[in-house]
């Protein structure tokens, strides 16, 4: 089964968005302008639905997350999705940085020990803290 992420009782849900990325390089002005219009083709409702009922991952977009068509699909097709869908609405995109690998890497590491009970919870998420900022630090 799934279910939604933890949270402190009395704290603020949050969760993470992102996972499949998409790029369009701009390597010449047609290309650049083919490339956008297939984004403004795909971006639209009926194409965002067809590709997460066929690929199982949720929408690009939280109008499409929201709405009742593809709501629908989720309730009978796909209910493991429901608790996803449910936490687009406080989800945060990852931060747009080329130091987020390593950010990542070095938060997983510490966090990590606290899985495997080799640090308290407090003590991972310090040593989290301080792992991170050393990598923004050096830059």
């Amino acid at each position: 089964g799934v279910a939604k992420a933890p949270h402190p009782k009395d704290g603020k849900e949050a969760t993470n968005l992102g996972g499949e990325q998409a790029i369009v390089f701009h390597n010449s002005d047609a290309r650049a302008k083919a490339a956008g219009e297939f984004l403004n083709w795909f971006l639209q409702p009926e194409q965002v639905i067809k590709w997460s009922q066929k690929t199982g991952m949720l929408p690009v977009t939280k109008s499409v997350a929201k709405s009742d068509k593809y709501l629908d699909w989720v309730k009978k097709e796909q209910p493991r999705l429901i608790p996803f869908v449910e936490q687009m609405e406080i989800a945060h995109t990852r931060p747009n940085t080329p130091l987020y690998p390593k950010i990542s890497f070095e938060f997983a590491k510490a966090v990590e020990k606290a899985f495997a009970g080799e640090q308290s919870v407090d003590e991972a998420l310090a040593n989290a803290e301080k792992a991170v900022n050393d990598v923004i630090a050096k830059g």
